[in-house]
């Protein structure tokens, strides 16, 4: 039975969700079902709630590591901590562990970075004035393209991904695939729109934004049906 001082650990970090934030740390949050914006103003630190204290958190040093990296900041050490934060959201996502469960926490986390340490890391980042990333309740999305199925809702094992990717900031993502692809820079809306209607998709009730693309995020709920993830990854 959990202690009494445990405390409940937010389903995606604090300081992840920071980085889709405005200057007063909070967040437009779209909810999957309806489409509608149910907060425009959603404290950083309310994030997408939490669940029972039975899991460590994710360390925030980690969170510190990865929030520089970008497209001209990304070596192997970059590489092993994207690949860290990843493992670590994987594993504790309420999906994982109503999928695998928690069983030895250290242990599937170092499974999943000895997988992504043979994939191989591209930075996605956008150009200017286009709207951003979303972070969604999932905030990492491991995929098989050649059969289109999308993390743990499409009963996807991380093992049998070939590409596991996840938005680090409002305007840089990384990838892991498992064959080496260049750096991208998205210069289209169609692009962002189909890259956030992925996590729309994965996500289990709330994705959220930076309060200047809330408008932006509901019209890309509403068009998923023309925004095939085949946009990106055919």
């Amino acid at each position: 039975m959990p202690s009494d001082d445990q405390t409940d650990v937010p389903v995606v970090p604090a300081g992840l969700l920071q980085n889709f934030a405005d200057d007063h740390g909070h967040l437009a949050v779209l909810d999957v079902a309806t489409g509608a914006i149910v907060a425009e103003d959603r404290p950083v630190a309310d994030g997408f709630g939490a669940m029972p204290g039975t899991l460590p958190p994710v360390d925030p040093e980690l969170l510190d590591e990865v929030r520089s990296v970008d497209g001209d900041h990304r070596g192997p050490e970059q590489a092993a901590a994207v690949a860290r934060l990843f493992a670590a959201l994987l594993v504790r996502s309420p999906a994982a562990v109503e999928s695998i469960g928690t069983g030895d926490l250290a242990a599937s986390e170092a499974e999943v970075v000895e997988q992504l340490g043979r994939f191989h890391l591209q930075i996605v980042e956008l150009d200017r004035d286009l709207p951003g990333f979303v972070v969604g309740d999932g905030p990492v999305l491991h995929v098989a393209t050649a059969e289109q199925r999308f993390g743990f809702a499409d009963g996807l094992a991380v093992a049998d991904a070939d590409l596991v990717c996840a938005p680090l900031t409002r305007t840089v993502a990384a990838c892991f695939n498992a064959e080496p692809l260049d750096d991208v820079v998205f210069g289209t809306r169609k692009r962002v729109d189909a890259w956030n209607a992925m996590f729309l998709r994965a996500a289990r009730a709330e994705v959220a934004a930076h309060p200047d693309d809330a408008r932006t995020l509901r019209q890309t709920h509403s068009r998923l049906d023309r925004l095939p993830p085949s946009i990106l990854i055919g």
